[in-house]
């Protein structure tokens, strides 16, 4: 009885964050400022010095929400998955342009494409949360 009290009260001291899903270490993010106030606003990915193949974006970062994927923040980097939040609304020029992804959804909270993001992509299916291919 007491071994498994003992366990219970090891679990209930353990960090919730233990079990969360991080993001990928190796994303570099700039915080973004409204431009008539200079307001802290969201953070943009602007890009990837990590080694994985596999990113996973966060929702937010610092207690700002993640909103957009800058300007060739992934050019030409090995990466074969993405995982891209619905707290994402732009993803820029040539984000993603030269990588090795096979597949990616993306959200439907996205509401624009920056020119040749997906340049020279060599994806087998480009599709946006709905099911509805984006290309």
């Amino acid at each position: 009885m007491s071994l498994s009290l003992a366990i219970v009260m090891i679990f209930a001291l353990m960090p919730l964050s233990v079990f969360a899903v991080e993001s990928t270490e190796g994303l570099i993010f700039e915080l973004s400022y409204d431009g008539k106030y200079g307001i802290p606003y969201h953070m943009i990915i602007t890009g990837y010095e990590g080694d994985l193949t596999e990113v996973v974006i966060p929702a937010e970062h610092d207690g700002y929400p993640v909103k957009e994927i800058g300007d060739e923040a992934f050019l030409y980097c090995e990466i074969t998955n993405v995982s891209i939040p619905d707290s994402v609304e732009h993803i820029g020029e040539q984000a993603f342009s030269g990588t090795y992804i096979t597949e990616i959804v993306i959200p439907k909270s996205v509401k624009s494409l920056g020119s040749c993001a997906f340049d020279y992509y060599s994806a087998d299916k480009i599709a946006v949360e709905d099911g509805n291919p984006v290309f």
